[in-house]
């Protein structure tokens, strides 16, 4: 669908992406709009920008976008004829500037959870019962058997948390830092 659509943007930020609109081309007359449909829904008129349509959101108006996921989809207009061009996604990240951004809102749920089993295991530590311990993490309550089980419930959640970061850092286009082998 896009040329420029990122695959994540920091709310508060300033937006300027380019759409090969195929043959809905802006010479023939043909106008867009790209559609952000996630945690709340936003509509940005395209201009032209020779052969493309650019869609361009100030700072100011992407400071309401919500941080989620969002379905974008550029909508192509001439009279009565309706295209939808194929989508894309991004991910709107919560603006770091924002009055009561708290360095946790700033987390993706996975490294929430895993900050979460970490304080969890660093108060069974310190309360000295290594047996039994619950612990509501987020609104969900757990019961660990032993310190084992906390510890496994740990070991998946960095695993967790190293998958997502691995999956934004190929999107952006890094390595993912893993060599594979062979032999002959």
């Amino acid at each position: 669908m896009s040329d420029t659509l990122p695959s994540t943007h920091t709310a508060g930020d300033s937006a300027a992406w380019l759409f090969d609109a195929g043959d809905c081309a802006p010479a023939d007359g043909w106008t867009a709009k790209l559609i952000l449909v996630g945690a709340t829904r936003h509509e940005i008129t395209c201009t032209t920008s020779g052969e493309q349509f650019a869609a361009a959101a100030t700072s100011v108006a992407t400071a309401a976008w919500q941080p989620g996921n969002y379905a974008a989809s550029l909508v192509c207009t001439l009279g009565t004829d309706r295209v939808s061009r194929a989508g894309g996604s991004v991910r709107v990240l919560a603006d770091p500037a924002a009055e009561g951004t708290t360095a946790r809102s700033l987390l993706t749920d996975a490294e929430a959870y895993l900050a979460d089993l970490e304080a969890a295991y660093r108060a069974h530590m310190a309360s000295g019962n290594a047996v039994v311990a619950e612990y509501r993490i987020g609104t969900r309550m757990k019961q660990f058997k032993s310190v084992a089980d906390l510890l496994t419930a740990i070991n998946a959640a960095r695993r967790d948390v190293q998958a997502e970061q691995a999956a934004a850092g190929l999107a952006a286009g890094v390595s993912s830092r893993q060599r594979f082998v062979v032999r002959m």
